[in-house]
């Protein structure tokens, strides 16, 4: 996996109702086949995924479609499956919303890792900041 930024709509420490959206493009052989690959999503420690809505569209292929949350809402580790197959080398937008900040401000740090793509990519996130951080 590689090229993973996150942005957040709102950057102010401990808000809630903010829309995370993550970008990352699969490996190689990071493809992902519909209603078995799994993405997980591991956001700074205080950041809650409240709601249940993900949506996923492929940049690549122009598919696009809702990600089914397996476990971690009221957490900051969502697990969620996909219904859409994801081929390798594909570029994916992410959106998640009903997220509540982390508490904590400063450059942090969102992973992103699938069922193919195991070791994970981190990408930073300035919560408390005026500016996304440089990557």
């Amino acid at each position: 996996m590689s090229g993973a930024s996150v942005a957040a709509s709102v950057l102010t420490p401990g808000t809630t109702g903010v829309t995370y959206t993550v970008d990352l493009t699969t490996s190689s052989t990071g493809a992902l086949s519909p209603s078995y690959g799994t993405i997980t999503l591991a956001a700074p420690a205080g950041t809650v995924f409240v709601g249940d809505t993900v949506d996923v569209t492929d940049l690549t292929t122009s598919q696009a479609g809702s990600l089914d949350v397996l476990s971690g809402v009221g957490t900051s580790t969502l697990v969620l499956q996909t219904e859409l197959g994801i081929n390798a080398g594909d570029h994916l937008e992410i959106t998640i919303g009903d997220v509540t900040n982390t508490t904590t401000p400063g450059i942090q740090y969102l992973t992103t890792s699938t069922s193919s793509d195991v070791s994970g990519v981190a990408a930073p996130i300035g919560i408390g900041t005026s500016t996304a951080p440089a990557i």
